[in-house]
């Protein structure tokens, strides 16, 4: 078919999605109402493909957290460091773990992509 074929003759990517978009236009022009009938259950195929996304969006979001933590510790380290340098009463001020990941990040669950 050409409507499939881009001017040099290949395939269009996602050819059989627009050729469904356009044959449903076409209904719609002669209007008449398509219905679209999705019967059964959820296939094998897509319960795995969503376990497994589940799987990766949990690790990605534990890689996250483990990183932000090591971030964290990072730089609460290297306040304690360099605090008494800025601090000109020189007092043993010590930033906290807690006091900064509150600080530092709020929220970062919220960061993970999600699909």
């Amino acid at each position: 078919m050409k409507a499939m074929r881009d001017d040099r003759g290949d395939m269009i990517r996602n050819a059989h999605l627009l050729g469904f978009f356009r044959r449903i236009c076409k209904l719609l022009y002669l209007r008449i109402k398509p219905v679209f009938v999705f019967d059964g259950g959820t296939p094998a195929l897509k319960r795995r493909t969503v376990i497994a996304r589940r799987r990766q969006r949990e690790q990605a979001q534990f890689r996250f957290r483990k990183t932000a933590e090591k971030l964290l510790l990072n730089h609460v380290s290297m306040a304690n460091t360099l605090f008494p340098f800025f601090c000109s009463q020189g007092t043993d001020f010590v930033i906290s773990y807690a006091m900064c990941w509150k600080w530092w990040c709020p929220d970062t669950v919220s960061l993970v992509w999600r699909t």
